[in-house]
C-alpha cells in the first residue's frame, strides 16, 4: 500500500513539478548536471526537493531508533504524520488553497517540500522496518536484486521464494501506482490524486494496526 501510495503520488509531483520527491537519486545527479551548465533545471525546487527528504529522513530516521523502529506505535505515528504532511499538501494544491502556494505561484515549493519530507520519513520507515524488499520509493535495486535472486525461477509457495515474490508485489504496486496516478493527473486534478493517496496511507495504519506482533524473547 505504501508503495502504491508513491507510485501514485510520484506521477502526479513529477508531471507539477518537474523534479522528484521520492527519487533523490535522479535530483541529486541532475543537481550536479546543472552545476556545470549542461542542463537547465528549476534547481531552486530540485534542491527543495532534496533537503527535505533528507531533512525528514534525519529527524524521523533517529526518532524511530530512539523510539524502536519495529514497534506499533511508531509504526502507527509516523504514518499518521505522513498523512498529515499529505492533507496539507492536498489543501495548499486545491481550489480552496492560498494562491501562493498553488503550482507555479511564488511558494510552491512549500508544498513540493510537504511532499519530500513526507517520502523522506516513509522511506526511513521502511528501510528501518528489516524488510529490504520494500523500500518503497528507489527500484533500481529492487529490480538488480530481483533478476539475481538465486530462486527467481523457484514456485510461488516456495518458502524461499519470500523475498523474490516481495520484490514482484512491489514493483507491480509501484508502476501500478505511478500508472494510475499519471492517468488520474490527467483527467483529475493533482489534489485528488493526494487525497486517494492520503486513503491508501490510512488502509496502512489498519494494517499495521492489526498486525500480528513479532515474537517477543526477552533478553537473557
Amino acid at each position: 500500500m505504501q508503495a502504491l501510495a508513491t507510485g501514485l503520488l510520484d506521477a502526479t509531483t513529477y508531471a507539477d513539478f518537474h523534479t522528484f520527491a521520492s527519487n533523490q537519486t535522479g535530483n541529486a545527479i541532475v543537481l550536479t548536471v546543472a552545476a556545470v551548465g549542461v542542463l537547465r533545471i528549476q534547481v531552486v525546487l530540485t534542491s527543495v526537493s532534496l533537503a527535505s527528504f533528507l531533512l525528514c529522513a534525519f529527524v524521523f530516521g533517529h526518532i524511530g531508533l530512539w523510539f524502536g523502529v519495529r514497534r506499533r506505535a511508531w509504526l502507527l505515528m509516523t504514518t499518521a504524520i505522513q498523512m498529515v504532511f499529505l492533507i496539507v499538501a492536498a489543501v495548499l494544491l486545491s481550489p480552496s488553497g492560498p494562491p501562493g502556494t498553488a503550482l507555479k505561484g511564488p511558494a510552491e515549493a512549500a508544498t513540493l517540500a510537504l511532499f519530500a519530507g513526507m517520502s523522506g520519513a516513509q522511506v526511513a520507515m521502511a528501510r528501518q522496518s528489516s524488510c529490504a524488499e520494500l523500500p518503497t520509493a528507489p527500484m533500481t535495486s529492487t529490480f538488480v536484486d530481483f533478476v539475481a535472486d538465486q530462486y527467481l525461477f523457484a514456485a510461488w509457495g516456495d518458502p524461499k521464494a519470500g523475498p523474490r515474490n516481495r520484490r514482484i508485489f512491489y514493483v507491480v504496486s509501484m508502476l501500478g501506482g505511478s500508472f494510475l496516478g499519471a492517468i488520474m493527473h490527467r483527467w483529475t486534478a493533482s489534489w485528488i490524486v493526494v487525497a486517494i493517496a492520503v486513503g491508501l496511507k490510512a488502509l496502512v495504519m489498519v494494517l499495521i494496526a492489526f498486525a500480528r506482533a513479532d515474537d517477543y524473547k526477552p533478553k537473557e
